[in-house]
């Protein structure tokens, strides 16, 4: 992992451990094991490093669609098998640091995520399932994502799974 990626998930164990309001790059710069100055080389301030993690998140999640979209055929079903390979592997902490962050009142950061939002949405468009269902299926994943990442309603990972499967197989075979 590179010095810069190590930076960022020490960002997000920062964030996840003590909140945002807590995240400054002295303390990035202590819990990254870097001086400040070298936390400076890559990322010049907050802002910068908030940015860069929603960034990083982001491209990582839409590269694990495009991994699984080989093998599912479809993007609607490469983003649910991503949701779902996110969460069974726990490596999404930095998204839900990123995205805990961006929370914080971050515009450009927030442009970003509509950015990939709409980047999906167009993806989806382009796929072999009604508008309608794909929806459905964007929501369920997005639902069982959100849960997770604010410890809400957060249901056992077999039944999200279940869930949907469930939905994938009823609507590739029309019952829906």
């Amino acid at each position: 992992m590179s010095k810069r990626v190590d930076i960022m998930h020490a960002a997000a164990r920062i964030i996840r451990r003590e909140g945002f309001n807590r995240l400054t790059l002295h303390a990035v710069a202590e819990e990254a094991d870097v001086s400040k100055g070298g936390l400076l080389y890559h990322f010049p301030n907050k802002e910068q490093l908030i940015y860069e993690m929603n960034a990083y998140a982001l491209a990582r999640f839409h590269e694990l669609i495009e991994e699984k979209r080989h093998v599912a055929g479809s993007y609607i079903k490469a983003y649910a098998e991503a949701t779902l390979e996110e969460l069974r592997s726990g490596s999404n902490f930095l998204i839900n640091a990123s995205l805990l962050a961006t929370l914080a009142d971050h515009k450009e950061v927030l442009d970003l995520w509509k950015k990939y939002n709409e980047r999906w949405e167009t993806l989806f468009a382009s796929d072999t399932f009604h508008a309608d269902d794909a929806s459905m299926i964007r929501l369920l994943s997005d639902g069982i994502w959100f849960s997770h990442i604010f410890e809400i309603n957060t249901m056992p990972l077999s039944q999200a799974e279940r869930l949907l499967q469930n939905l994938l197989n009823r609507l590739g075979e029309g019952e829906l």
